[in-house]
């Protein structure tokens, strides 16, 4: 997570597991997101909102998982 979105400036991820599988979908660069905020700027606020909420779920699990081992 070295990149920020162009809106919001979540930190952005490279790829996101597709359910509980080995395949990864590859995410948006910032490159890609800005190339849409052109046509598409809600597209890129949404997405990166959602990212957040990715993020801080994703954060408050793996905090409840170590509190349990």
């Amino acid at each position: 997570m070295s990149e920020v979105g162009p809106i919001y400036s979540v930190p952005l991820i490279d790829t996101l597991p597709l359910g509980k599988g080995r395949m990864l979908q590859q995410m948006p660069s910032r490159a890609d997101l800005l190339k849409a905020m052109n046509t598409h700027g809600r597209l890129v606020a949404g997405y990166e909102v959602l990212l957040a909420h990715y993020t801080e779920a994703k954060g408050t699990l793996e905090r409840i998982q170590r509190s349990h081992q």
